[in-house]
């Protein structure tokens, strides 16, 4: 349902930017993690990949079960992140340099500390490895409930 509610609140942006936005796979699954809290990292998430991906482009989320931990990813086939800024884009009010739309920096950041808190990660990765542009695949990983 947090899910759900996410992509309903999304859909008017992904519409304006040309955004095939849907789920690749989902698995129904419940995660150590409040449900406000799983929602702002989920819109953040899927707001980003909208906003920074390619106008007209394809935003794909997924949600599975590996081992004690659900994972939620979400893909786009933007410009992505050069891996040498992947562990700054995480620091409070880091932006990369020329990147637009404008933002305070801030969102990764936040996403990350409330899963840290919750004993979760989040990484990023190309989501299209050696294609250009490459994309980009953050992955939530969280204890399963």
């Amino acid at each position: 349902p947090v899910l759900r509610g996410v992509l309903e609140d999304l859909m008017p942006l992904a519409e304006a930017q040309g955004v095939d936005l849907g789920v690749a796979r989902q698995e129904d699954l419940h995660v150590a993690l409040g449900e406000g809290e799983l929602h702002a990292a989920l819109r953040n998430l899927i707001d980003n990949a909208v906003r920074y991906g390619c106008w007209g482009g394809r935003v794909d989320v997924s949600v599975f079960a590996e081992a004690q931990h659900t994972v939620i990813e979400v893909a786009d086939d933007g410009h992505g992140i050069p891996e040498a800024e992947r562990t700054r884009v995480l620091d409070p009010f880091y932006r990369i340099p020329g990147t637009e739309p404008d933002g305070a920096g801030l969102g990764l950041s936040i996403v990350a500390t409330v899963l840290v808190r919750a004993g979760g990660s989040l990484s990023l990765h190309d989501a299209r490895p050696g294609a250009q542009p490459p994309g980009l695949r953050a992955r939530l990983s969280l204890p399963t409930a």
